[in-house]
């Protein structure tokens, strides 16, 4: 089975330390992380940033939806 960007991206946002946008990049092969991200929360996703004291950067965590 093909795994999708959507599905890259949730497994490392879920991760308990989250991902950064190039671990996102990276693994999923998306260059606009931000879309993927803004449809993931189109599809119910809740997703936040935790910035990072001295950088211009941060971590981004996921929870997927609830399943009715």
């Amino acid at each position: 089975m093909q795994r999708t960007q959507y599905d890259r991206i949730g497994a490392l946002l879920k991760r308990k330390q989250g991902a950064t946008p190039h671990e996102l990049m990276m693994a999923s092969g998306s260059t606009c992380i931000h879309k993927r991200m803004s449809e993931m929360r189109e599809r119910g996703w809740t997703i936040t940033r935790k910035t990072l004291d001295g950088k211009n950067y941060g971590v981004y965590h996921g929870k997927p939806p609830k399943k009715a």
